[in-house]
């Protein structure tokens, strides 16, 4: 569930995203509901749509947040100025990926490896670290990956 528009943390693209027609482009993509224009609509003509004056910059562009005062602010100076705190699992000042309705935040390195590539037992060199691609189903992580498959001495031995 998300915040009113006025909060500061409005999300536009809180609801299911489906496979669809866009109303607006007429092209088949993963839509939203946008409650503004009534309709399901893509990202690409969301952002089309969802534009002002940012408080920041004075250029009309897409728009992330709606400040409490009405003022807005656009994708670039929200990333660059406003997207910066400490990560509650990491502890460093980094740039925000993820906000979690406890009021948690995770930074992208974080979000990660929690999320994206948790860390499983390499198949290769047994640590757990997180998966770069299987192998015979198995996870082998970065640090094999690159060795096996990236240098010039691998793929001559492979090729012999």
């Amino acid at each position: 569930m998300g915040s009113s528009p006025t909060s500061g943390t409005f999300v536009p693209w809180e609801e299911i995203v489906i496979l669809g027609k866009c109303r607006l482009c007429e092209r088949k993509k993963p839509v939203r509901m946008n409650r503004k224009l009534k309709r399901r609509i893509c990202q690409a003509c969301y952002r089309l749509t969802n534009t002002g004056i940012c408080v920041s910059c004075n250029q009309d562009r897409p728009i992330s947040v709606r400040l409490p005062n009405g003022e807005l602010i656009c994708d670039s100076c929200y990333g660059r100025e406003c997207n910066f705190q400490r990560c509650d699992n990491c502890g460093f000042l980094k740039h925000i990926t993820l906000r979690k309705p406890s009021g948690e935040v995770i930074c992208k390195n974080c979000y990660q490896k929690t999320y994206i590539r948790p860390a499983e037992m390499c198949g290769m060199c047994g640590q757990d670290k997180p998966v770069a691609m299987r192998l015979n189903k198995k996870p082998v992580c970065k640090t094999c990956y690159d060795a096996w498959f990236r240098t010039p001495e691998s793929q001559a031995s492979r090729n012999a």
